[in-house]
């Protein structure tokens, strides 16, 4: 079950691209990241029926398996995160990730090379692993080091903990622990209102997706049968503010040293068809929180360009998002704001 006024999956993945725009502050009316050359590091080298109209699919960036452009949907759903805010970028994509969702290291550094001779902009990482000895020692932070010392903004998921899988909390993963690349955690802004009091017309109030026979941990891991704020107009017409519950997401990292840089939203809406009834998943981690960093950055690197100033180097980028960075939660902790980046870099 979804929203009322949703007429289908389509309509409600829309409501919530507008609701993660307007959580990172990304004007409507931004740039698109004309000019700029992002890289996709994930695990797809190609994606049927991907209709952006600058992607770049090429075989030779297929690190991992020349049979199999597409080892998971994750690739998929990351490019639905990025695309929407970032229309006129040029995006490559790396196939480095293999089905395991490991980033094995021969393929991370081919992905690297090729970036770099590539000439791109920024790279968009979303896989890495927990790494509890010294950052520096990490054989993917010494990969990420090259493309930084390039010139590359690297933007990489922080990670997420798997319960069922991990005793304890894992550190930030790298590459994403390096301090030259920014971090991206997730968040998640709970709702009061009660799943039915929307609208049945009117694309208002929180989103959803309701199932049966769901635990705990399925609710936690899935996001399944909780109500989240649209950040949009509340059910009884007013403002969100009185009902909205900014927090991190529980399955995040353990923050390390300064890591996550910055925490973004990460809900991404995803459905399968069986037979004549169509499945509806909302999905949500870091890797979907750090696409939509990498597309607000993307425009603001073309409002610099239209500006003619050179871009800054990977190490002020990274200041400049945390220190545009907007304080929320119990915690003050660091939430994206594109508005905050524009006004340290613009």
């Amino acid at each position: 079950m979804i929203p009322n006024w949703a007429n289908g999956p389509s309509d409600l993945q829309d409501y919530i691209m507008r609701a993660n725009g307007l959580y990172a502050n990304i004007p409507r009316e931004a740039s698109g990241g004309h000019s700029i050359h992002i890289g996709v590091i994930d695990s797809a080298y190609k994606l049927p029926g991907a209709n952006h109209h600058n992607l770049v699919q090429q075989k030779k960036h297929a690190y991992i398996s020349e049979e199999q452009p597409e080892m998971t949907s994750h690739a998929s759903n990351v490019l639905s995160q990025l695309t929407p805010y970032a229309p006129e970028a040029t995006i490559t994509l790396y196939q480095a990730v293999n089905e395991d969702d490991r980033l094995p290291l021969a393929a991370f550094s081919d992905a690297i090379t090729d970036a770099i001779e590539e000439d791109v902009d920024i790279l968009n990482i979303s896989a890495g692993a927990p790494w509890r000895g010294p950052v520096d020692l990490s054989p993917q932070v010494q990969e990420i080091d090259r493309g930084i010392k390039n010139g590359i903004t690297v933007v990489a998921a922080a990670g997420n903990w798997y319960p069922e899988e991990q005793e304890e909390r894992p550190p930030v993963h790298c590459p994403a622990a390096h301090d030259g690349v920014i971090a991206v955690g997730g968040f998640v802004s709970l709702c009061d209102a009660a799943p039915g009091d929307e609208s049945d017309h009117e694309k208002s109030g929180p989103y959803y997706v309701l199932s049966d026979g769901v635990t705990d941990e399925d609710k936690e891991t899935l996001f399944v049968n909780t109500t989240f704020c649209g950040n949009q107009v509340c059910v009884d017409s007013g403002s969100c503010i009185t009902n909205q519950n900014d927090k991190i997401w529980d399955l995040n990292p353990l923050p390390t040293d300064d890591k996550p840089d910055v925490y973004a939203p990460m809900h991404v809406l995803s459905h399968t068809n069986s037979g004549d009834s169509i499945n509806i998943h909302l999905n949500g981690g870091t890797s979907f929180a750090a696409p939509i960093v990498t597309a607000s950055l993307a425009n603001i690197f073309t409002e610099l360009k239209q500006q003619g100033k050179e871009l800054p180097s990977p190490y002020e980028i990274r200041n400049a998002v945390r220190e545009g960075a907007v304080p929320f939660g119990e915690n003050n902790e660091p939430k994206y704001d594109d508005l905050g980046v524009r006004g340290q870099l613009l």
